[in-house]
């Protein structure tokens, strides 16, 4: 099994404070919903689906 990378990000306060406002929201911690964010594809695709992970896989 391949480990998981890292990556870091640095918003500003006001942003930081609406992220962790919509994962609390959504009963997730902010990580796993970043995740979740950014594998679904934007207004221009059907909402909800995966851009890149199969449900299986995200799990």
């Amino acid at each position: 099994m391949k480990q998981a990378k890292s990556r870091c990000l640095y918003p500003k306060p006001a942003p930081w404070s609406r992220i962790q406002a919509r994962a609390k929201g959504a009963g997730m911690k902010v990580s796993p919903f970043l995740v979740a964010c950014a594998l679904k594809r934007d207004a221009g695709g059907r909402a909800g689906e995966p851009l890149v992970l199969t449900a299986e896989e995200h799990r």
